[in-house]
């Protein structure tokens, strides 16, 4: 599991999987698409993940954006796969 920054004029940023094994010829699989800065600056989901992502001892994936949130200054997630 990944997550990249996105455009960086615009923000964004997704949070995906790899399986470089996939028999159906699509290794990536899509698991979140954050907000953009087109969308308005209030994203409660954030915008720009800017950290890789840490596996808790709890086994959620655990990551934060530079961008969004309540007051616009980023956010932290998590995500169980």
């Amino acid at each position: 599991i990944g997550a990249d920054i996105g455009n960086q004029k615009y923000g964004d940023g997704k949070m995906y999987s790899m399986n470089l094994s996939s028999a159906t010829g699509t290794p990536i699989t899509l698991l979140h698409s954050f907000g953009s800065l087109l969308q308005g600056s209030l994203n409660l989901d954030g915008i720009n993940p800017s950290s890789g992502l840490t596996i808790g001892a709890d086994g959620y994936y655990y990551g934060s954006t530079s961008i969004g949130g309540n007051y616009s200054i980023g956010t932290i997630y998590k995500y169980y796969p």
